[in-house]
């Protein structure tokens, strides 16, 4: 046993940190909060110090935190300079042997004894801001600890067995409600993940990043009598009545339909998100253009000026950027005092209303509801031949939906049974073929672009994960592939055939490759989002076409508004900007499409991950 030779007091300029003491890392952890505790509640026990060699000091064996925050506070004059801390005095030959078993022996508290710990103090009438400048912690931190402090019995004691985890503890703590904590407790009991949990507590409510929250904003539904909900451990917020919410929304949407109505338009139609919107049935007429006023000129000039430097260097650092952003929005507002709608257009013609996930209002002016006539559609049909993509890119479109695709049918075993015997039919019955998939000898399909950029392309690495799974199968020297094949189960054996015609899948531009209807018909069967695995961007597809195919393929994409941004733009800006306006639009170009819009004749399944 230790003996302590005595107990006195010391003055912080005789103590000093032992090189005995084995606390070497992380010594400042925590000094925030042993801050507080000193001003608070003083020292409140002593410190293990043995005479050191140096004449008059002593040695810090344990306690070096609590001397450290001392000294902090007397070097700004909270403590005067004289002050002296209560010391456990030992021999110089225990400091070592006294200071490791203070800090390995030490078992630190657990939290659920401490989320107790500070529900206590609050129940004697300790405010938060107390609790928090006592302990050197956030309020918001005392905020979370006396919510889990509160979480229904069960589901408390659940945690501080082990049973839950801290992260599933917060998420029943996602309401205050223990009733409802109980109910979900009880149907989950402790085999459920944080999401799971917080996924069924908040199910009947909106989270306040909600585009209907945006419109009618948070304050509204508040003062309207609306109850929010705050996870305080995820930092969001959730409304739970949804009723009052929409009846908000739909008299904010209607105010804003008057807006327009008022101002001369024949209707006003709104939509949540812009993929709603069948551009097809919809043409925009263009707005007569009227001339600037003198000083509208100049600003415009000006602005102009400023930006061509900019917009012309290849190097552009991110303050530079947000001033070309900038002063586009600029420049945008004054070339829109061009354009003018006559009152007799007014009368003809509507509004497109879409709400962003902003809750902000995007409007496209001009839109017409009357099919376009079949000389138009001849015209436009000569224009995108002349303005279209190039051969070469529309062999790397069509790789691209040939990899999306075959990713798609290694994961549907039905299609790939429905389209091989579908193959198999047309031989035997009418001596022909599709040329839906490559021969069976070596499987070759003429992607369209070169090896470096497939290590890119996520339909290409989802199939290689497959492939090598099924290699540790087949890979082996001399394999019987006549035996493994027999060994299979039925379900692994549909597997397999699945990823072999997925790899054999043709559906390129080449001549081997069957015609365009065969594969969205094939397509229609395999089902899928394309735009899982291929977006727009700049690299892998505007800077592969001209400038007005950018401009159209995002009017397509996002509408005319948007595509109007990217008028006077050199290409490798506009490029650029046409990636991140048609970011997650889900657009895809005319020869990537056919077949995802009708129902297939087997379930859709997700990409790979």
């Amino acid at each position: 046993m230790t003996k302590i030779i005595e107990t006195r007091n010391i003055t912080l300029a005789k103590l000093k940190v032992s090189d005995a003491n084995t606390r070497k890392t992380h010594v400042t952890v925590g000094h925030k909060e042993m801050l507080a505790s000193i001003a608070a509640k003083g020292q409140l026990t002593p410190i293990i110090v043995y005479p050191s060699e140096e004449k008059g000091m002593f040695e810090i064996a344990d306690g070096q935190r609590r001397f450290l925050a001392c000294r902090a506070w007397q070097d700004v004059g909270r403590l005067p300079k004289r002050f002296a801390m209560r010391c456990e005095v030992i021999s110089a030959e225990e400091a070592a042997e006294v200071s490791l078993a203070t800090n390995v022996v030490r078992v630190a508290m657990h939290p659920s004894d401490e989320f107790e710990a500070f529900n206590v103090l609050s129940k004697e009438g300790q405010s938060n801001q107390e609790i928090a400048t006592r302990f050197g912690v956030s309020e918001k931190k005392v905020e979370q600890r006396l919510r889990l402090a509160n979480a229904a019995p069960g589901i408390f004691q659940a945690y501080r067995d082990g049973d839950l985890s801290l992260s599933e503890l917060q998420a029943y703590c996602v309401t205050d409600d223990q009733e409802r904590q109980k109910s979900v407790f009880k149907a989950f009991g402790c085999d459920h993940s944080e999401y799971q949990i917080r996924s069924r507590l908040l199910e009947e409510t909106v989270r306040d990043s909600d585009p209907r929250v945006r419109l009618v904003t948070i304050d509204k539904y508040v003062e309207e009598g609306g109850a929010v909900t705050t996870d305080l451990f995820k930092e969001n917020l959730y409304l739970s009545d949804i009723a009052l919410l929409d009846k908000l929304a739909a008299e904010k949407l209607e105010e804003i339909k008057k807006t327009y109505l008022n101002d001369g338009w024949s209707w006003v139609e709104l939509f949540w998100r812009r993929s709603e919107v069948n551009w097809s049935e919809l043409r925009r007429v263009s707005p007569e253009t009227v001339e600037l006023s003198a000083k509208d000129q100049a600003q415009l000039d000006m602005l102009n000026k400023k930006l061509e430097p900019l917009a012309e260097s290849d190097e552009v650092t991110d303050e530079e950027w947000e001033l070309v952003d900038n002063l586009r929005d600029q420049i945008e507002e004054i070339e829109e005092r061009k354009l003018f709608y006559s009152a007799e257009n007014k009368a003809q013609l509507g509004v497109v209303l879409v709400i962003d996930g902003d809750g902000d209002i995007d409007a496209e002016f001009g839109i017409s509801k009357e099919k376009v006539s079949s000389d138009q559609e001849g015209s436009k049909a000569q224009d995108n031949s002349k303005k279209g993509y190039s051969a070469k890119h529309q062999d790397r479109l069509a790789g691209e939906r040939t990899l999306a695709m075959q990713a798609f049918l290694e994961q549907n075993e039905e299609a790939a049974e429905v389209l091989l015997l579908s193959e198999l039919a047309q031989s035997h019955f009418e001596g022909t073929i599709s040329r839906v998939f490559a021969g069976i000898r070596n499987g070759h399909v003429p992607l369209g672009f070169d090896g470096e950029e497939l290590k890119t392309n996520k339909a290409y690495m989802a199939l290689q994960d497959v492939e090598i799974s099924w290699m540790k199968l087949f890979g082996e020297e001399d394999a019987d592939y006549t035996q493994i094949v027999s060994d299979m189960e039925t379900k692994e054996r549909k597997s397999l055939l699945a990823f072999l015609l997925a790899y054999r899948l043709n559906a390129t531009n080449h001549h081997e490759a069957p015609e365009k209807d065969t594969i969205d018909r094939v397509a229609t069967v395999i089902g899928g989002d394309l735009s899982l695995f291929w977006q727009p961007s700049a690299e892998g597809h505007f800077r592969h076409i001209s400038k007005t195919q950018i401009g159209e393929d995002v009017e397509d994409a996002v509408g005319p508004e948007e595509a109007q941004k990217l008028q006077g733009m050199p290409k490798k800006d506009m490029a650029v900007a046409a990636e991140r306006l048609t970011h997650d639009s889900g657009w895809l170009p005319e020869t990537m499409r056919g077949g995802q819009n009708e129902a297939p004749s087997v379930p859709q399944l997700q990409a790979a991950e």
